[in-house]
């Protein structure tokens, strides 16, 4: 039984012993209202966030404590989400309403895939500008201010109770029971892949123009880390885990090439590192039978040692098995060996990238994680 509570952040801090920063911004349905800026007022410009959930991604995969399979379906017990919310206007009576989102991969909303070139200033500061950064892409439909896809919904009323149950530090989490089964999609990039998205919504009306948020108007920040620290770039993986924004102008069809998606965080990184929206402060509560895996781990008695291993793994697999697969964290084979009977391998991983990896017998992936140090 696979059951853990997952975020991006703390896996990221543990396996690269990294140090990250939480930063803050404002969510509004609209720019009719005024933000106090360092350098005065200005309108607000993000309308909506979203945070993809890639089961792959190393930082998930280090937070396991049993095996989680890719190739069956899940659940999405419960959501976390931090914020900030400032009630300047405590009523007992009125209430504003945090949305929830949750969508699911489809044709229409996460199967296509954003590319950053190996020359683009994102690409080379992320990965040495060896490949391209890829991102999957939250579709967005501004007409009916909606985006295709949406599995659930939940809309949590915050007030007066809400402002007053905050952390020591002034931290708002908002909790939901989701109890949602996710299907795998026929797309193997996207086994796993969920996005949580969130907005706000007053429960007054305003003044056009003239009201200023969290001064004369309640409001409402989300929380994003920067994760390596302020002004640098964090280590990327390749996998679809990153943090999207939806700025107005995207919200209105304003935005050029960027009309109809979310844009990633990254994307806004160019050639400086100062950008702090690289991941939003959102945790998950996963659930899984693994009904396959472990009793096939029992049936083919894979054995490989050293784990973690740094050039060599050796690998004992059954009588009759014929193959032997190692995938990385995507899935993409990265050595494979034909055998005939019972077999000692030893595979030389020296060349491969630090990370985690799986076995696989006779197209059977095993549930263990090879961790190439």
């Amino acid at each position: 039984m696979f059951s853990e509570w997952l975020d991006f952040q703390t896996g990221y801090e543990a396996y690269w012993s990294a140090n990250s920063s939480l930063f803050a911004n404002n969510l509004f349905p609209d720019s009719t209202v005024l933000v106090q800026y360092t350098s005065g007022l200005g309108s607000p410009w993000i309308h909506k966030v979203g945070q993809v959930f890639d089961m792959k991604a190393l930082p998930l995969q280090v937070q396991y404590s049993t095996p989680f399979s890719r190739t069956e379906s899940f659940q999405i017990d419960s959501i976390q989400i931090g914020v900030l919310y400032n009630r300047v206007n405590l009523s007992p009576t009125q209430f504003d309403t945090l949305i929830v989102e949750v969508v699911l991969p489809s044709s229409v909303n996460l199967s296509s895939l954003l590319q950053f070139s190996a020359a683009s200033a994102v690409a080379t500061n992320l990965t040495g500008g060896q490949s391209p950064v890829r991102f999957s892409e939250l579709k967005w439909t501004y007409n009916t201010n909606s985006t295709p896809g949406v599995t659930a919904i939940y809309k949590v009323p915050i007030g007066d109770a809400f402002f007053a149950d905050s952390t020591s530090n002034g931290l708002h989490f908002a909790s939901i029971a989701a109890n949602l089964p996710v299907p795998v999609p026929a797309d193997s990039n996207l086994h796993g892949v969920f996005s949580v998205n969130y907005s706000f919504k007053p429960g007054y009306s305003w003044n056009l123009n003239s009201d200023t948020l969290g001064v004369s108007i309640n409001s409402l920040r989300f929380l994003s880390w920067e994760l390596n620290g302020q002004n640098t770039y964090p280590n990327y993986l390749g996998d679809l885990q990153t943090a999207y924004i939806l700025p107005i102008d995207v919200r209105y069809n304003q935005a050029g090439s960027w009309n109809g998606r979310f844009i990633p965080s990254y994307a806004y990184m160019g050639s400086t590192s100062s950008f702090a929206y690289e991941n939003h402060l959102a945790f998950v509560k996963i659930s899984q039978t693994n009904s396959i895996g472990i009793d096939d781990l029992d049936q083919t008695s894979v054995n490989f040692y050293p784990n973690p291993a740094s050039q060599i793994l050796n690998i004992t697999v059954p009588k009759g098995s014929s193959t032997v697969v190692l995938r990385s964290a995507l899935g993409q084979v990265v050595k494979k060996d034909i055998i005939d009977g019972i077999e000692n391998l030893v595979l030389d991983i020296s060349n491969l990238e630090p990370g985690i990896y799986f076995i696989e017998i006779d197209g059977v992936e095993s549930k263990s994680k090879v961790i190439k140090l």
